[in-house]
């Protein structure tokens, strides 16, 4: 059976409308303005109307430059607020992982300084965000997008880019050119083709009918189309699609680049804080003591107690993204009824993965011989010597990555995953990754939709536990603001597997909140869990 052909409508991705609101003044030394945003008709006023009216099926649909309109409101409205300030705020944020550093750029890019506080520097440590396979899409695994997945996906492209031009200029700086050459450094960036196999009659009627109800994120694909595009995926599926804008970026580079850009931010403000006579700006490096608290500073400890840091008073507020560390950080731990689950992804040479599937090679003597998929895949698109080029979904993935920092290595690696293991009371978060384990879950599962990798060995296993909520109406989605009994503690929590999709929209919305003194503009569905916890514990919030 070949997929269906679905004609492309020229439509850009739509984001949730956004009421209108009137500034209010500012008042006092943490002012808050109500602005509109990507979601005011989720904001706490007029709350008891809007948790029924925000549903997944009844959603009213704004054009985006009336998104990007709200946006550019609040950004001022934040600005504003700080801009009072007898001095720039500063701001702590617990945990360097996606929505730690989403946040931290976001606080820097409205003019607070930050202090990242986490043991492990960069893009390195075993947290989830670091292990992550980096895949951004807004879809969920049946074809319908997954909870504020447009605004999601729109303020993470964004964010990604900044960060992959920055380190694709950089490296070009470094190497002594003006600009980076067209087959130089990619920076982050580690493909921007996503594909999905559809295996069965179930799946074809479900994509088949996205493709129809949201063109613009899905197009179908026959059997022949998806073999091409991928080579060395199964001749056995019945048709495929292509994720339009979806992309991958290779974790550990994104997250460094991601601090390297919060840093330029608040350099940035310091010329021009000197500029005007105010050499008060500290410098933005690392440190083993949080002595130092302005400009952009990383400080490698854990923090037992975000309340206690909050009430110290060194700083205007602390925002708490500790991902798994959420067990043990006192004031967070009882947020909500949080599960924690373990992945292991298995990390393949590209190159050499391409080698051992060709006929006689190491995955074909496994295998008792080749393929014609396999051995055609060890060119992949476009003549390259790596067997995968572009990312494959099929309930586990297969994802090609960068080798270095700057993406100019050659080859680079690929990373199937990810094991879905319960997290048992007394493991240990950082335990070592098993890959025996891991490679009997997860080859009988590539096996059936990238048959080219079965029989290759990998060279390495990661494992991370990441933290998600029950499922509700509107699936897995993240928690985030003001800790309830604090004044200045707030949290973002339990991205789940799809933190990448909503680690820069939450990022931003927390900064400013932070900011602003008011979680008003946060969506209701994510605060619910703080406030309902409130309630349990006093009766009333």
């Amino acid at each position: 059976m070949k997929g269906r052909r679905v004609p492309i409508r020229g439509i850009v991705p739509l984001v949730l409308c956004a009421s209108a609101a009137a500034r209010m003044p500012l008042a006092g030394k943490m002012a808050f303005a109500n602005q509109a945003m990507f979601s005011s008709c989720c904001s706490r006023k007029g709350r008891a109307t809007s948790r029924a009216s925000c549903s997944s099926s009844s959603v009213l649909y704004c054009s985006s430059s009336s998104a990007a309109a709200a946006d550019e409101n609040l950004d001022a409205a934040v600005k504003a607020a700080v801009g009072a300030l007898p001095s720039r705020p500063r701001v702590a944020v617990v945990g360097g992982g996606f929505a730690g550093l989403a946040a931290a750029y976001h606080l820097a890019a409205f003019g607070s300084d930050v202090t990242v506080f986490d043991p492990h520097e960069a893009g390195t440590g075993s947290g989830a965000s670091t292990v992550a396979a980096g895949l951004l899409h807004p879809l969920t695994p049946r074809g319908k997008l997954i909870w504020k997945g447009e605004e999601g996906f729109e303020a993470a492209k964004h964010l990604i880019q900044t960060v992959n031009d920055k380190l694709v200029h950089d490296a070009a700086v470094a190497a002594g050119d003006d600009a980076a050459p067209a087959n130089g450094p990619r920076g982050c960036l580690t493909t921007d083709s996503v594909y999905r196999p559809l295996m069965d009659e179930k799946q074809v009627d479900l994509f088949t009918k996205a493709a129809e109800d949201l063109p613009q994120w899905v197009e179908s694909l026959t059997r022949e189309e998806i073999m091409e595009a991928v080579p060395g995926s199964t001749p056995e599926c019945l048709g495929g699609v292509r994720i339009r804008g979806a992309l991958a970026v290779d974790a550990p580079t994104y997250l460094k680049g991601l601090w390297s850009a919060c840093r330029a931010l608040v350099n940035a403000a310091d010329v021009d804080r000197n500029a005007n006579g105010d050499t008060s700006g500290g410098d933005n490096g690392a440190s083993s003591s949080p002595s130092r608290k302005e400009g952009a500073t990383w400080v490698r400890q854990s923090v037992e107690d975000v309340h206690a840091l909050a009430a110290s008073g060194e700083f205007n507020a602390v925002v708490a993204c500790v991902g798994a560390g959420v067990r043990a950080l006192a004031g967070v731990k009882d947020i909500v009824s949080l599960r924690l689950v373990r992945g292991q992804t298995l990390l393949y040479d590209n190159v050499g993965a391409a080698r051992a599937a060709e006929p006689g090679g190491e995955g074909a003597a496994e295998k008792g011989g080749g393929s014609s998929s396999s051995s055609s895949s060890s060119s992949g698109s476009g003549g390259s010597d790596r067997l995968l080029q572009s990312a494959v979904l099929c309930g586990q993935y297969v994802v090609p990555t960068t080798v270095d920092e700057t993406g100019g290595g050659n080859g680079g690696k690929i990373l199937l995953g990810s094991t879905q293991e319960p997290f048992m009371p007394g493991q240990k978060v950082d335990r070592p990754p098993d890959m025996a384990k891991a490679l009997r879950q997860l080859r009988p599962k590539v096996a059936r939709f990238f048959p080219a990798l079965e029989g290759v060995t990998p060279i390495g296993c990661t494992a991370g536990v990441r933290v998600m909520q029950e499922r509700s109406s509107y699936g897995r989605i993240p928690v985030a603001g003001r800790l309830p009994f604090s004044k200045r503690g707030w949290v973002i929590a339990a991205l789940g597997a799809r933190g990448l999709i909503h680690h820069a929209y939450l990022g931003k919305l927390v900064a400013a909140c932070a900011l602003l003194d008011s979680d008003d503009h946060l969506p209701p569905q994510v605060v619910a869990p703080l406030e309902d916890l409130g309630k349990d514990a006093t009766g009333d919030l």
